[in-house]
């Protein structure tokens, strides 16, 4: 998709399809709420957390466990099919009575890239 966007980029279907993606969903990547186990590790600490929200470009994570994910590179394993694989970096944290919800931005797919797609995948009604 970027490298077809990319190839458009400055032209008109380019910024047609990119304007009427944002005003179907309000963001380039839509959002998916989902209830997906998985497994957070960085350096030498890990955390069992929920995937409560995917898109193609980051995840929402709640952890039930108090701990220190400010850390750059956090890998996220998450059991689907193959097993799916994503590096990733924080970029907010909100503290609720549940436990401790974490949004990533996802730098690298390491594994598992056609799960995570499907996984993210949003209809278009």
């Amino acid at each position: 998709m970027f490298q077809a966007l990319g190839e458009l980029a400055g032209s008109r279907e380019a910024l047609a399809h990119m304007a009427e993606t944002e005003k179907q969903y309000r963001r380039l990547y839509p959002r998916r709420k989902v209830s997906v186990s998985c497994q957070l590790m960085w350096q030498e600490d890990q955390a069992p957390g929920k995937a409560v929200d995917v898109s193609l470009g980051g995840l929402s994570v709640m952890l039930h466990r108090p701990g220190e994910t400010n850390r750059e590179g956090v890998v996220i394993h998450i059991p689907q099919g193959e097993g799916i694989v994503l590096r990733a970096r924080p970029v907010h944290r909100h503290s609720l009575v549940k436990g401790t919800l974490v949004g990533f931005e996802i730098e690298q797919i390491e594994s598992g890239k056609q799960e995570w797609q499907g996984i993210c995948y949003v209809p278009s009604w």
